[in-house]
């Protein structure tokens, strides 16, 4: 069975898929709250004081005697200003390491109108041929 959202004025459709996706991003944040890194928290806020951190994934892994943690946050600034996606990382009991991924934000949110433009534009046409 294949998910599909059934037909509807253009500014519906838009705003039904924002919701989806609003939740899907939401989804690792959620994930990950139950796993927190009380050590990545402390680094962040030292690092950027004034900016809300959301969890957009990760990855914690044990092997012998090494750990390895690791989270990717997107850092919305309070100003109006350019989020930033930063990764961080832990192996073993050594101080994180905050890395901030450069234009990474701005790339993907380009590809992601891009995509998003050309899937509405897509579905729209259909619709009206159909009808």
């Amino acid at each position: 069975m294949k998910f599909q959202i059934p037909p509807m004025t253009p500014w519906k459709d838009v705003l039904v898929h924002l919701v989806i996706w609003a939740f899907l991003l939401s989804v690792p944040s959620i994930i990950y709250s139950f796993f927190p890194k009380p050590d990545f928290n402390a680094a962040l806020q030292s690092k950027y004081p004034h900016q809300i951190s959301l969890v957009m994934g990760g990855k914690d892994s044990f092997s012998g005697n090494t750990t390895y943690a690791r989270r990717s946050y997107l850092l919305v600034p309070s100003a109006l200003q350019a989020p930033e996606i930063v990764q961080v990382t832990q192996v073993n009991s050594e101080p994180p390491k905050v890395v901030v991924q450069d234009h990474l934000f701005l790339i993907s949110l380009l590809v992601f109108i891009g995509f998003s433009f050309y899937y509405f534009l897509k579905r729209w046409r259909t619709q009206l041929s159909d009808t």
